[in-house]
This record gives structure tokens, sequence and C-alpha cells, in this order.
């Protein structure tokens, strides 16, 4: 998959720059979104969604990357896994979805979906520019989804997202340890 890949290039013609702009034009929807809720009067509580989101995103991705240390298909790094460009890219779709669909009435609401759109094109430049093998995209994308998802309900819960990503009894809750704390990721029925 990956030489079909970096051999083609049928979608982005292995250019980084259109990605990398794509993943920035994410970025800046995303604020853009914050900024229009805060000049409504929402004291900025979804900028400070979006940081929140982005800081534990890119955290988590940065501690995979240095903990696995997998090579990159060009062999210049050992920080392959996850992309970091897709979790960015998929953190910022997931918010922009959320807060569409959030303010957003009837079928207007579903066109935040649209966000995943540009997220997904950023993940297969990094794959046809040979920067990461398609696993490390598939990766990359879940912990920008999932973590954005678990902020966002943790600011904005209602009765429609009872639980993470909208599943009733789904939810993160700490473990204490001997030597410090553990996340575990629970389902209660």
């Amino acid at each position: 998959m990956q030489h079909s890949a970096t051999e083609d290039k049928p979608i982005t013609e292995g250019s980084t720059a259109n990605g990398d702009g794509t993943a920035v034009g994410l970025g800046v929807l995303a604020r853009g979104v914050g900024i229009r809720d805060w000049i409504g009067g929402d004291e900025a509580r979804s900028l400070e969604v979006l940081g929140e989101s982005l800081a534990v995103t890119e955290g988590l991705t940065e501690l995979l990357k240095h903990t696995v240390g997998r090579e990159r298909p060009s062999g210049n790094s050992n920080t392959s896994f996850p992309s970091g460009h897709t979790s960015f890219a998929f953190s910022m779709a997931t918010f922009v979805q959320r807060r569409v669909k959030d303010l957003g009435t009837g079928w207007s609401g579903d066109l935040g979906y649209l966000a995943y759109l540009p997220a997904a094109y950023v993940g297969i430049d990094r794959v046809e520019a040979n920067r990461h093998w398609p696993s490390d995209v598939a990766f990359g994308a879940f912990p920008g989804i999932l973590l954005t998802n678990v902020v966002y309900d943790a600011h904005y819960g209602s009765a429609e997202y009872t639980g993470i990503l909208g599943v009733k009894g789904l939810g993160i809750e700490a473990d204490p340890l001997p030597d410090g704390v553990g996340i575990n990721l629970v389902l209660h029925f």
C-alpha cells in the first residue's frame, strides 16, 4: 500500500505543501469558529475547548512519537507513529463538526461533517509524500477525534451526548496507581 501510494501519488502529487496548508486552514477555521462564538457572547468558552483539545491531542501524539520510535518510510527519522499533522487536522475538524452540529438546526447541523474531508486529505498527503505509513495516519486521526470529543463533552455535555462520542456509559476515569495515576477508558452498562 505504501509503495503504491508513494509511486502514483494520485491525490496529492506527493507535495506536503498542500497538506500542510490544508492543516493550517483547518486550524484557522476552528479558531474562527471559536472567535465567532466569543464575539457572540460565549465568554471564550469554545476557544478554551479548542485550546484544551489541541493541548491534549498534541501532547499524547508527541508522547507516542517519542515512546514508540517508529522509523518513517523515508528513513530520515524515528518519529513516524502517529502522524501529528493528521491528529491536528482531525482535532480541528472534530471541533468544527461539533460546534456546527450544536449551533445548526435540521440538516444544516450536519454540514460540519464536511470538515473531515480536508482532514482526510492531510492524512492522504502524509502517506503519498512518504512521510508516514498508512497506519500512522489512521492512528493519528484517533486521538484527534477521541480527545477532542472528550474535552468537548466535558464542557458542553448535554442529553444528546451522554458519554464520549455520544455513547451512553462510555467515559474516562482516573485510576490511582502506586507511582502515579492511570487513565482508563470505561464502558458502564
